[in-house]
């Protein structure tokens, strides 16, 4: 009975230690994710259950060694290299087959590749801001005049068009790498930025998760520029 106690406390006490150590950001975390994502597709009929248990066996295996409650972004190159040398040397030592290693390392390379797309960040400035009073600010700064909205979308793809010409005869005139407008200034993105009917808000939430915190102050950025 006493070995059952000490087992039992050792099992809650490997759990709390889990709980107190694994977040979003912990390579269990995502492991978790991954697999809750198969076990959806397993249940669509989209995956075998007969696959998705050496996926599952796989990356608790790589969480294990990895650390289960390691940050994400410690994964690199040379961790996946180091993981990889590792399976290498059981292959090298028989304690595994060539083909194990292989779905092993594969299983690892999908995971990755999946948490390349699921962990894509927004980028911003980290600051907020409406166009409508940061023209007022840049127009202040040249001392010009704000002109007043025209009440219907003045695309610049179209006030540009005539720009080409005139640029290559100013890039002629001081010997200015060959670059055309459309290179250098693409209209058809910043229409597709400032022509926008809906308000637009980028969520920073995940990029401060993962500790990146600098910001800077949009009217900052675009008036040093000059």
């Amino acid at each position: 009975m006493t070995t059952f106690v000490k087992q039992i406390e050792k099992n809650l006490l490997d759990r709390s230690e889990v709980a107190l150590t694994v977040t979003q950001d912990s390579i269990h975390h995502w492991v978790t994710q991954y697999l809750n994502g198969k076990r959806t597709k397993v249940q669509a009929g989209e995956l075998s259950a007969g696959r998705y248990d050496p996926i599952r066996c796989h990356l608790q295996s790589f969480e294990k060694w990895f650390g289960k409650g390691a940050s994400i972004k410690g994964i690199s190159g040379k961790v996946l290299s180091d993981f990889h040398r590792g399976l290498l040397d059981q292959i090298n030592s028989q304690r595994s087959s060539q083909d194990y290693a292989k779905d092993r390392m594969n299983t690892l390379k999908n995971f990755v590749h999946w948490l390349e797309n699921n962990l894509a960040l927004n980028v911003a400035n980290g600051d907020l801001f409406r166009w409508d009073w940061m023209w007022e600010q840049i127009a202040d700064f040249f001392g010009l005049e704000v002109a007043e909205y025209p009440g219907q979308e003045t695309p610049l793809v179209e006030q540009m068009r005539d720009a080409g010409p005139i640029w290559d005869e100013i890039v002629q005139k001081h010997d200015l790498r060959k670059f055309t407008s459309d290179e250098l200034a693409p209209w058809w993105h910043t229409d597709a930025d400032l022509t926008r009917t809906f308000e637009s808000f980028a969520d920073l939430s995940r990029s401060r998760e993962l500790g990146f915190h600098a910001f800077i102050k949009e009217q900052v950025l675009i008036l040093q520029r000059f």
